[in-house]
Parts: structure tokens; sequence; C-alpha cells
């Protein structure tokens, strides 16, 4: 009995360490999604997170960052896939490509397997408050959009 306690105890804590890894801070809010084919070639959860919002005067820009995180074997590459979010008066946003090559602006880049992750600021065109957003997608450029579930600060 004491073997099946401690097992389930040893799960738990790796269930637990897994989400913190996913968010910002395990306080953070964040719309989370994994993203996985049945034979787990491609495994990534993406995050994007509200309290990282802010207004850039100087590229009259609203930013917002997503984390993904690649937990497959193989490294992941992202191809500048767009993320729309849709507000509550309906207007509909998505991210526009930037110039940045590397760094956290690029729209381009490649993500190590086995846990690796990469932070990308999103720039939208237009300034809004993250108390208005509906719901955020992703689209992967094939007519797929897979929507982010919103998951509320702990």
């Amino acid at each position: 009995m004491k073997r099946i306690f401690l097992t389930f105890v040893v799960v738990f804590m790796f269930g637990t360490a897994y989400k913190i890894t996913a968010q910002m801070t395990a306080k953070d809010p964040v719309y989370i999604e994994t993203i996985a084919n049945s034979s787990k070639t491609t495994e990534i959860i993406l995050g994007v997170y509200p309290r990282t919002y802010k207004w850039s005067e100087s590229l009259e820009a609203s930013q917002l960052t997503m984390r993904t995180l690649n937990k497959a074997k193989a490294d992941y590459k992202w191809e500048d896939y767009k993320v729309y979010i849709l507000l509550k008066d309906n207007s509909l946003l998505y991210n526009y490509k930037t110039k940045a090559e590397s760094g956290e602006y690029a729209c381009k880049y490649s993500i190590d397997g086995d846990g690796g992750f990469n932070d990308q600021v999103l720039c939208f065109d237009k300034k809004f408050d993250v108390k208005d957003i509906k719901t955020i997608w992703v689209s992967f450029g094939d007519n797929t959009f897979i929507e982010l579930v919103y998951s509320p600060a702990d």
C-alpha cells in the first residue's frame, strides 16, 4: 500500500512540475493548449500570457508574450504561424511579422526537443485591454485553427 501511495505522490509531483514549466509562473493566467500528433513526433505546449501585455509607443503596437514548449524528441520549427485574438467587440486581430531574424521578436525559429522552449513577443497593430479578449486561436497556415483554453491565475 505504501508503494502505491508513494507512486501516486511521485506522479502527482511530476504532473505539477509539468504544468509549472508550461507557464511563466505558476500564478499567471494563460491561454494554453497542447498540440500533438498521434505518434508524438510533434508535441508542443503553447501559452499566451495576458500579464505580459504592454503597449509600445515606439512601435505603435500591442505586445503579448507567447511561450512554446517542445516536449517531442525532435526539434520543432515555428514558421511564422499566426496568433488570432477575438475581442469582445468582435474585432479580430492577428500578430504581424517583424523584421527580426533572432531574439524574442523573431517569427521563425527552431525549438530544441526534449523540453526546449522559446518566448516570442507577439505584436498587434491595435491597442486593446486584455480584459476585452474573448478568445485566442493559433493558425498553422493550413487552415487549421486551434483555440487556446483560458486558465485563470491559481
